[in-house]
Formats: structure tokens, C-alpha cells, sequence
């Protein structure tokens, strides 16, 4: 039996990047018999989908299948579907794994029975070299990876459930390390991954509500503190490029986190993720040179949102409060209708 089915979506991403994502996996462990890598063409363009069967004509642990553009929650669950492997892991076409990775998780799935395992990532910018840069913990045996593998406690469990909602809870970051609210630098029981698919509905924050969920319903958790992945930064990720449905795609996103805020820190956690949407909305749609209107049009629509669920579900100063000073600054602004204009403001001073 297969150990581990590694699941990469791709949509119209260059042949530069898939070599170097492919290369980053096979030129980490020799057994290519106790894994598989499946490449799902979610509807790209012919020659990125002929680039993949090229490769695939190249590895015998390597399968390609094509579909029409379904989106990259719908490719993942084809991936999960299609998978041989006891445990599945995703990674993203444009990025790399670090050569710990299959290792550590080779290890992993042949002694343990979790439900998910974490490892670490670290974000970096495109054009920077990686080659140089060494794991928190440099070690390469498996006598390490056991010591370093810590089974969470409930309590733990909590914590990380909190973390996906606020990345700046620190008890998931090692320096620049951190476990990711992304589906990468994780191990997921296969027979616990088709219980929990990702929600094709989702535009945005698809990866936020499934690690919620599955948190939620797995019974053993673990993590070894390892860097695993690196995230490669792009210039023109969706959160960066104007978007006509991205007030649609945020209230989609916020509307599904707030029903795992269960409890008043979650509830924070969620307020302070509903103040960065808002940011993230401000500079990126309503201060657009895009947006369809002036900028006192945009200031009215957008103040208008937090009258109205789901922008409003957890506007309570005392969440703020309890997410730190900044996010009080911040929420302030939003009740006095000012955010806005101070993103305005901010933008013609540094214009100048």
C-alpha cells in the first residue's frame, strides 16, 4: 500500500515553477514506491496541461488528470477521491517542500494513526533563494523526528483552532516558522479526508474553513516541529488583484468562519480576521482606481457593511480589547465610519 499521496492542483501555472515544485519532492527521497504525486490540471491552458503529462511520462509515481475549471477546492477533492495513499498532503504548484518533508512524513504515516499531523512553513518572497536556508531544527533521523513528533492535548487543540483564525498566536510560530492556515505542511488520514472535504461553495477562505473543521472533528492531533514547506509570495495572488465579487467572496468567507467561533477568545480571534477582510477590502476593492464610482460612494457602501451581518456579528469592543491595542485602533475606526479615510489619507501621503 501507497504511504502517501502528495496532491498539487494546477491551473495555468508555468512549466518553470512545476519543475521546481516537482524537483523540490522527488530529490528528497529515494523509494519513489511509497508515495505519489497527482497533478490535477484544473482547466489550464494546453501547454501547461501537455507540460504535465510530459512529466508524468518521466516518473512512474507520478499521475496526471484533467479536468474543466472547477476551482482549486473542487481539484483537491479530486485529488483526495483519486488518492492510493494512507495519509494525503497538498501542495501548491508555485511552491517548494523542504527536503525534511517526505522523510518526516514517510516516518509519520508508517508508525502513527493520527488524524493530522503539522508541520511548519515559511513564507518568502518570489525571486529569493531558499537553497541556503536551514531547518529550525537540523537533524535527518528518524530518532529525531520521533522525539520532535508531540501529540496535542485538548487543550492544545484549542490554542491552534484559535491560531487559524489569528495567525499572531504565537504559540504556532518558531521565528519565521509557523503552521499555516493553508492545507500545506500537513498530514491527513485519508479515511479522515473524504469525511471532511473542502467547501466548493468558497471563493475565498476555503483553506481557513477547512482546517476549522477538520480540527474540529479529529479526535488525535500532532506536530513535529519541522520547517516543511516554503510559500512562495506572488505579486498577483487573488487578495491583490481587484476583484467585482470580492464583497460577495469576503461575507462568504466571514459568514462560514463565524460558525466556529464557538466561544468568546474564538469569537475575537474571528473579529480580528473580520478587521483584516475589511483592510484587505478597503485598499484592495473600494480604494481600487477600478471601483465603480468616487471615493465618497466608496466610503458610504463600505461603512455600510458593518451594519448588516456577517460584518457586524462580533463588532464588541471587548473582542477587540482582548486582541491588543491595534485591532482597537482599527475597530474604532470602523465604528466611526473613519477607516476609510484613513487608508485614503495614508495613501496620498506616501504618493507624494
Amino acid at each position: 500500500m501507497l504511504l502517501l499521496s502528495i496532491i498539487i492542483p494546477v491551473f495555468n501555472n508555468s512549466g518553470k515553477d512545476i519543475e521546481r515544485c516537482i524537483n523540490s519532492l522527488q530529490n528528497s527521497y529515494n523509494n519513489k514506491s511509497e508515495y505519489e504525486i497527482i497533478l490535477i490540471d484544473d482547466g489550464s491552458r494546453n501547454d501547461s496541461a501537455n507540460f504535465l503529462d510530459y512529466i508524468a511520462t518521466n516518473f512512474t509515481n507520478i499521475r496526471v488528470f484533467h479536468q474543466k475549471n472547477q476551482g482549486v477546492s473542487n481539484a483537491r477533492n479530486l485529488g483526495i477521491r483519486l488518492s492510493l495513499g494512507k495519509y494525503v498532503a497538498f501542495v501548491d504548484a508555485d511552491d517548494v517542500v523542504t527536503p525534511n518533508f517526505i522523510p518526516d512524513a514517510i516516518w509519520v504515516v508508517s508508525n502513527t494513526q493520527l488524524d493530522i499531523i503539522y508541520g511548519y512553513i515559511e513564507y518568502i518572497e518570489e525571486g529569493n533563494s531558499f537553497n541556503h536556508l536551514k531547518n529550525f531544527y537540523d537533524y535527518d533521523n528518524e530518532t529525531e523526528t520521533k522525539t520532535n513528533l508531540i501529540i496535542l492535548s485538548e487543550k492544545e487543540k484549542k490554542e491552534l483552532y484559535c491560531h487559524f483564525f489569528d495567525l499572531s498566536k504565537t504559540d504556532f510560530w518558531h521565528g519565521d516558522y509557523y503552521i499555516s492556515r493553508g492545507p500545506v505542511a500537513r498530514l491527513v488520514r485519508k479515511k479522515f479526508a473524504i469525511q471532511n472535504l473542502f467547501d466548493e461553495t468558497l471563493c475565498m477562505g476555503e483553506d481557513a474553513v477547512w482546517n476549522l473543521q477538520a480540527l474540529k472533528n479529529a479526535d488525535t492531533v500532532g506536530m513535529i516541529e519541522r520547517l516543511w514547506y516554503y510559500y512562495i509570495k506572488n505579486s498577483l495572488s487573488a487578495t491583490q488583484v481587484f476583484n467585482e465579487d470580492s464583497i460577495k467572496q469576503y461575507g462568504d468567507m466571514i459568514c462560514q468562519l463565524s460558525k466556529y467561533a464557538t466561544d468568546d477568545f474564538s469569537k475575537a480571534c474571528l473579529l480580528n480576521k473580520t478587521i483584516s477582510s475589511a483592510c484587505e477590502l478597503a485598499k484592495g476593492y473600494f480604494l481600487s482606481k477600478n471601483y465603480p464610482g468616487g471615493f465618497f460612494k466608496a466610503a458610504k457602501e463600505f461603512n455600510h457593511l458593518f451594519s448588516k451581518a456577517p460584518w457586524n456579528s462580533v463588532m464588541k469592543f471587548s473582542y477587540a480589547y482582548t486582541v491588543g491595542w491595534k485591532c482597537c485602533i482599527k475597530y474604532s475606526l470602523i465604528k466611526s465610519g473613519l477607516l476609510l479615510l484613513f487608508f485614503k489619507l495614508k495613501e496620498t501621503i506616501v504618493s507624494k
